[in-house]
């Protein structure tokens, strides 16, 4: 099988310099981490600068820069994803830099700031370093989520055929069988005779085992259908390995050879602007031009020697490590000969350390591209039958275990609390006729725990179905216009769910005896499910299933607070 490839990796660089990445507060997050540590750095090297002034200024240029990116964003490259933006369009965008390195440049002098060259010379050396940077963190993060949509691809390419086959009724028999099976097991545990009494079940048979089986129905409840709503909804099937930090650093000393054309890179982006801010043009091009040959010369031959000699390639590694430490020490010496000042020991200390840090990043990018890559090829080729086989049937339970714990717990569990406290109630008030009614609903429950799965038409037929599960039980208010009852948007299940989870929540956990529910249309299409209850204050130390499936199902856009008469549940289900 061969390797998917994205439609990212089909793109031309400019393509992607245009597309997704160009925006983004991901980028921006880390052009501002960057920008802070250059700030720090000059900050120690400048101990009677006025720190706030420099953070002042410092924040304005983010700030223009942030601003100039979102309405950018917001206007002219709002359909960059789909349409990528021409390279000279990019270019232009690029200038958004210029405020913000006038602003920090200027920043600098009014904070007294060591400072050389005019401050032109500065702005043009920052603007330039911050687009190279820019491009390179641009370029990074879409080669990221390129590998990313690659695994992806290849699981789906892997699993899609089989998946065809699988059948939901299957997973749904078999989820009935295990829940039988459980049933059972679990009431002959507590009490053997009452198995027999649920099977030959009459109304006059059941009366003397009322407790018997409200403790069934709870049981049943609290150690069969939650854990297994739980697990159900847990579930996920991710075949793909994926190359972690530790292994990709691993493989660095072992495997990857030097990035030379990153090294250059970043010593044209790191050294290039100060040394002209510093010297003239001819003997800045010289002092990095002999860098630049050191690097190349250096790294091209040892990766050369690491080829022919793989055995020995840790070791040769770790020696053109310290030669790379070594050339910073030249290159520093040479400072007089090209009109550059001495460099101190503490800025030394830094170069020091930043080299090698850049060697051991630009070799990590290359040796986690080259593991996934492995690890991509390597699943793709190891692809049979069997394999095949088991991985689409994780998929399926995996595709059909949350649409069945939602199931478990919404109306299987709601039915269950329903008819405990339907018990509950009418031994305590003697309610005979209520009690028969109640236990006959029991049984039905203990033989047959997962209802058959019913499609209502219309919002207001779905809520009512879930309303009608607490008749009796607490007093429900329903507020809906005609409009709104008649509506029939292809989630009409999801909206009945939250309706049945908010009530459940308010009865079971808040203890409320009144509730007023309203639904009605919002002017964005939503679905808005209110209820207000008579319960006891929210307690959201925990969220559990029905919180992921309120955030699910509303995308996140939903509410839980307390009032003065109880609490307030407020959702908006999304209809398209």
């Amino acid at each position: 099988m061969r390797l998917p490839t994205s439609d990212a990796g089909r793109r031309s660089t400019s393509e992607r310099l245009g597309g997704r990445w160009l925006i983004s507060w991901k980028v921006y997050a880390v052009l501002a981490l960057l920008w802070l540590l250059m700030l720090s750095t000059q900050l120690g090297q400048s101990p009677d600068a006025d720190v706030t002034t420099m953070l002042w200024w410092a924040s304005s240029g983010a700030a223009a820069s942030g601003a100039i990116a979102f309405l950018a964003h917001r206007t002219v490259f709002r359909s960059r994803e789909t349409t990528p933006v021409k390279i000279w369009t990019v270019a232009v965008y690029f200038g958004n830099h210029v405020p913000s390195a006038f602003l920090y440049e200027y920043g600098r002098q009014q904070a007294g700031m060591a400072v050389d060259g005019s401050l032109l010379s500065r702005i043009v050396a920052l603007v330039v370093t911050q687009s190279l940077v820019a491009v390179s963190i641009t370029l990074l993060f879409d080669y990221w989520y390129d590998v990313k949509a690659q695994r992806d691809s290849l699981v789906e390419t892997r699993i899609q055929a089989t998946l065809l086959d699988q059948s939901r009724a299957d997973l749904y028999r078999q989820l009935q069988k295990q829940l039988d099976y459980d049933t059972r097991r679990k009431i002959s545990e507590k009490n053997p005779d009452l198995l027999s009494v649920i099977d030959q079940a009459t109304q006059p048979t059941l009366v003397p085992y009322a407790t018997d089986i409200g403790h069934a129905i709870t049981d049943f409840s609290q150690r069969v259908v939650k854990p297994l709503s739980r697990s159900l909804w847990e579930m996920t099937a991710t075949p793909i390995p994926r190359v972690n930090l530790r292994q990709a650093l691993s493989a660095v000393i072992s495997r990857q050879p030097f990035n030379t054309l990153a090294l250059c890179i970043f010593v044209l982006v790191s050294s290039g602007p100060p040394t002209l801010a510093r010297t003239d043009l001819w003997r800045a091009a010289l002092y990095l031009l002999i860098g630049l040959t050191i690097i190349v010369v250096v790294a091209s031959s040892t990766n050369r020697l690491m080829a022919c000699r793989p055995r020995r390639h840790t070791a040769i590694f770790m020696a053109t490590f310290v030669v790379f430490q070594s050339t910073t020490l030249l290159m520093n010496t040479l400072h007089p000969w090209f009109g550059l000042d001495p460099v101190s020991g503490s800025s030394f200390a830094s170069q020091i350390v930043g080299s090698a840090a850049v060697i051991i990043v630009t070799s990590a990018l290359g040796a986690w591209h080259r593991e996934t890559t492995d690890v991509l090829e390597s699943a793709a080729g190891d692809v049979n039958d069997e394999l095949i086989s088991a991985i689409a049937s994780s998929r399926s339970i995996s595709t059909h275990a949350q649409e069945l714990a939602r199931l478990l717990h919404g109306s299987v569990q709601t039915r269950l609390t329903a008819c405990s406290m339907s018990i509950e109630r009418s031994i305590r008030d003697s309610d005979e006729t209520a009690l028969n009614l109640a236990l006959l609903e029991a049984v039905a429950i203990l033989k047959a725990p997962l209802p058959d799965v019913e499609i209502a038409d219309t919002v207001g037929e779905e809520i009512g179905r879930k309303v009608a599960l607490w008749n009796g039980l607490c007093a429900i208010d329903v507020e809906m216009d005609p409009a709104t009852r008649n509506l029939a948007p292809p989630n009409t299940r999801d909206i009945g769910r939250v309706a049945e989870e908010a009530m459940s929540n308010a009865i079971r956990h808040g203890g409320a005896s009144n509730l007023t529910l309203a639904v009605y249309a919002a002017d964005n299409g939503s679905i808005v499910v209110r209820l207000d209850d008579n319960g006891t204050r929210p307690d959201q130390s925990a969220a559990g299933i029905g919180s992921a499936m309120f955030t699910q199902a509303t995308r996140g856009d939903w509410s839980l607070t307390a009032t003065e008469s109880g609490t307030r549940f407020e959702a908006a289900i999304p209809t398209a």
